[in-house]
């Protein structure tokens, strides 16, 4: 901090180690009193320090991100499947209808949608529209990922726990397994983009086997 030696033994003595704007503009005067000084630090400095840690991001913890189901088998991998003619951009994860899903990593929900029937997925099922067409009950998960924005999304779910705009905890229970939207049966398809919040395009796309160690 840039008050110098004497501010953290001052704030631990007169506010209890709590550290406030009030507090550090008093000691801000109190020191200008002392050293005839027209400005002495910034006492707004903390909270410019902060501000660099934006509210949509966060840090995955130890870094590391963990599978979202428990008990799963990876049904369809990344990148082109030449036996249907497409490319595949997630991985398709089974566990089971009505399987919990758990947040990879902390991170904040950048999008969460539940308005789709949750067992009433087809092909060419386009719901909820939008941007979003075909993915059913979804989140996408937004978090700091070695420096960088990763956006994580869940597809089809059945289930949505939680709201966009929440925070999240690794680990924790975010929804279920569902076959909804533009399914052919009952699966989670999850999206790994850095950089930008999208869904079936190559833009920021990665391969989710290569940040998540699945069985």
């Amino acid at each position: 901090y840039n008050f110098g030696n004497g501010f953290i033994e001052w704030i631990d003595r007169e506010k209890g180690g709590r550290w406030t704007l009030e507090a550090a503009q008093e000691f801000s005067d109190i020191m200008k009193g002392k050293t005839g000084w027209s400005v002495y630090g910034d006492p707004p400095y903390a909270d410019k320090v902060m501000s660099y840690y934006d509210a949509l991001d966060f840090i995955s913890g130890d870094g590391i991100l963990i599978p979202p189901l428990k008990g799963y088998t990876l049904t369809s991998g990344y990148g082109n499947r030449p036996s249907i003619g497409d490319f595949h951009y997630g991985v398709d994860l089974d566990g089971s209808y009505g399987a919990s899903i758990y947040a990879p990593g902390d991170a904040k929900v950048y999008q969460a949608s539940s308005s789709c029937p949750a067992d009433g997925g087809y092909l060419g099922n386009m719901c909820p529209g939008g941007a979003y067409a075909g993915a059913g009950n979804f989140i996408q998960l937004k978090m700091k990922y070695k420096g960088k924005e990763l956006y994580i999304l869940f597809c089809h779910m059945k289930d949505v726990d939680v709201k966009t705009g929440q925070t999240v905890k690794k680990g924790q229970r975010i929804g279920s397994q569902g076959h909804s939207g533009n399914s052919t049966a009952s699966h989670v398809h999850m999206e790994m983009h850095f950089s930008i919040p999208v869904i079936a395009t190559t833009e920021g796309s990665v391969d989710p086997e290569k940040y998540i160690k699945f069985k």
